[in-house]
């Protein structure tokens, strides 16, 4: 049998304190289990790691879809001394070989399915040891792994050490490694707790996949807290009826995930007025929330308290906004909020000093959760610190100071483009047709924006029942945008594509304006 006590645990994101052992730890919509139940399965999982030559200064990549053994495996890797490196299993094979090339990874847990398809795509001298999970979402897929090994006495790890490796998205495309150590991970967890009053009476609906940076708030703080995580899975989240009414069966009361997740059980999932009646607290983060949905989600459902959430993956969140009741329908935007309190946020002018009052300035954060770097590219990290302070980053997005000391977000500095020698915020355009009656999202993208005749491209979503037209949208835009930012086409598409972290994939529409121009210049010819 494995030990109980806590002592056993060194690691300051693990916190299995006495007395908690019969509460629900993780639950999914097929079962649960308690504290004492993680508890085992998390020690043994990193003794055999330790046994197997894996700890402190090494890298565990984790893919698997989002189940009880995911977090099992996480916090075994933690418990070790090791990092883990989430990676998500729905991506293409070459893709996660790629990854977990560069995560340097000295064990990969995965699916059978995945094993199998890297052995078959990539040469095996490339692939690092592999575990595979055939028993998901059961408490025990990993026992054949474990066998009976006994759980050892762990090491005190050191809260600069690595906690994990998240994968992001750079301006080219190319992915990069954010380091987190658990210093980074625990200084954003505190101050959450500390600035919500979140409990061990909560439960976390865990909405993001785990490699997300979202996720760190959800399994994190819930463990910090001696509260439950629900797990919602990959196929789950497709049906939002289904997530409603799991919310309401699991009496969830704190919800986080980006605004494109709420929009979708706003229109989808067949809320009634108040029919959600445990969530006390909802979070969101990684995007713009339109103001119109906005509006109808906290008119639908007016118990929660609603809170804007601002951070890229390097920072987790740096700034915060609780929203004092719905926006007024004048509103135009809402803002990003006050820095959070264990952190300095300020702007940083063209001359490299804090832009006049009013005046738009690149977002710079410091402080204990900023990363340690990001992986295998110092050049990269001594790029994005400010006056080369270690806890520093350079954000790459612009932001507002208001008169009461509020944030507001001014777009990124990746998407400004030049277009007959004008430079143009895509953010802008985007934030003007969203305000447009009957639109429920945009967004827009450059095409042949280093050819002679660069061309700006609309896509929107009209809102439930809405007619929208081409001639309509540039009506409106023409009225509120200079003519050199009035996009050339409009495209009106009943959905956006979307990344598996549910942000809208720019890249994939970038492929559907090429498309659409090819088809209007064969129609032209034919013609």
């Amino acid at each position: 049998m494995a030990p109980t006590s806590s002592s056993l645990l060194h690691s300051p994101l693990l916190n299995f304190e006495p007395g908690q052992e019969r509460k629900t730890a993780v639950a999914w919509p097929a079962g649960s289990i308690t504290y004492n139940e993680l508890r085992g399965p998390v020690l043994r999982i990193a003794t055999r790691l330790r046994k197997s030559g894996i700890g402190q200064g090494c890298r565990v990549a984790v893919c698997l879809p989002k189940c009880v053994e995911a977090v099992q495996v996480i916090l075994g890797v933690l418990a070790s001394g090791a990092a883990y490196v989430p990676l998500a299993a729905s991506s293409p094979v070459q893709y996660i070989h790629k990854q977990v090339q560069d995560a340097q990874a000295g064990l990969l847990v995965t699916t059978p399915r995945i094993r199998s398809l890297l052995a078959t795509a990539c040469p095996a001298k490339d692939c690092p040891p592999s575990v595979t999970v055939s028993g998901i979402d059961t408490g025990h897929g990993l026992d054949p792994w474990i066998g009976d090994v006994l759980a050892a006495e762990l090491p005190v790890i050191d809260p600069e050490d690595q906690a994990a490796i998240l994968y992001t998205s750079g301006t080219t495309g190319e992915p990069k490694g954010v380091v987190l150590s658990h210093r980074n991970i625990l200084s954003f967890v505190e101050w959450a707790i500390a600035r919500f009053g979140l409990s061990p009476e909560d439960r976390f609906v865990s909405h993001a996949p785990f490699y997300f940076d979202l996720s760190t708030l959800d399994l994190f703080a819930t463990l910090r807290l001696g509260a439950a995580v629900f797990l919602l899975n990959e196929k789950l989240v497709l049906f939002p009826q289904a997530v409603a009414q799991a919310v309401r069966a699991q009496r969830c009361s704190i919800w986080y995930s980006v605004p494109t997740a709420l929009r979708f059980l706003l229109e989808h999932g067949r809320l009634e007025h108040g029919g959600l009646p445990s969530l006390r607290t909802i979070f969101f983060a990684g995007e713009v929330f339109p103001l119109a949905d906005l509006r109808k989600l906290m008119g639908l459902l007016p118990g929660p308290r609603y809170v804007n959430l601002y951070g890229p993956t390097e920072t987790n969140v740096c700034t915060y906004h609780i929203l004092p009741g719905p926006p007024d329908e004048k509103q135009a935007e809402i803002p990003i909020g006050l820095p959070c309190e264990h952190l300095e946020v300020g702007l940083r002018g063209e001359n490299g000093r804090p832009p006049a009052a009013g005046r738009a300035g690149e977002i710079w954060v410091a402080g204990p959760s900023v990363m340690r770097g990001y992986w295998r590219r110092p050049d990269l990290t001594r790029a994005v610190r400010l006056n080369r302070r270690d806890d520093s980053f350079l954000t790459g997005d612009f932001g507002a100071l208001g008169s009461d000391g509020r944030f507001f977000f001014r777009g990124r500095r990746d998407r400004q483009v030049k277009i007959r020698g004008h430079r143009v915020e895509l953010t802008e355009i985007e934030s003007v047709l969203a305000s447009c009656p009957g639109a429920s999202q945009a967004v827009v993208v450059g095409h042949g924006l280093e050819s002679l005749n660069p061309r700006l491209i609309a896509f929107i979503v009209p809102a439930l029942e809405a007619a929208l037209s081409a001639t309509t949208l540039r009506r409106f835009c023409a009225g509120r945008l200079p003519s050199h930012a009035v996009p050339a086409s409009f495209f009106v598409r009943s959905g956006l594509p979307l990344l598996p972290n549910g942000k809208v994939d720019r890249a994939r529409l970038t492929e559907w304006a090429a498309e659409a121009m090819t088809n209007v210049r064969t129609s032209a010819d034919q013609a």
